[in-house]
């Protein structure tokens, strides 16, 4: 299944060298949290409310995973991973400050 994951860029060297890693993450529940497509607004809106990152820090990563990784959470469309994702899984990486100035060129 293709899903996708917001992250700040600062992280995005260590992803595609290491993957996402449960163990970075810290929170209660160990996982690695993803979404289905059509929810990129909602997890820009939780970098920035959150995190604390600004819209020219969020980064959107495209995967592909196992079905059978994914766990659903309390949310609809957001899932836990329990296990680490190799960088392998990585379909792209796209910067939302790049897709919004693509976006209002188009206008």
């Amino acid at each position: 299944m293709i899903v996708y994951h917001a992250t700040h860029r600062r992280n995005v060297p260590g992803i595609l060298k290491h993957g996402l890693l449960v163990s970075l993450h810290q929170l209660k529940t160990p996982a690695v949290w993803v979404y289905a497509r059509g929810d990129h607004s909602w997890a820009i809106v939780h970098m920035l409310t959150r995190h604390g990152a600004g819209v020219e820090d969020v980064v959107i990563l495209s995967l592909r995973v196992p079905d059978s990784w994914l766990v659903h959470s309390h949310r609809p469309r957001l899932f836990a991973v329990k296990r680490d994702i190799p960088p392998h899984r990585i379909r792209s990486v796209r910067s939302f400050a790049l897709a919004l100035t693509r976006f209002q060129g188009s206008n």
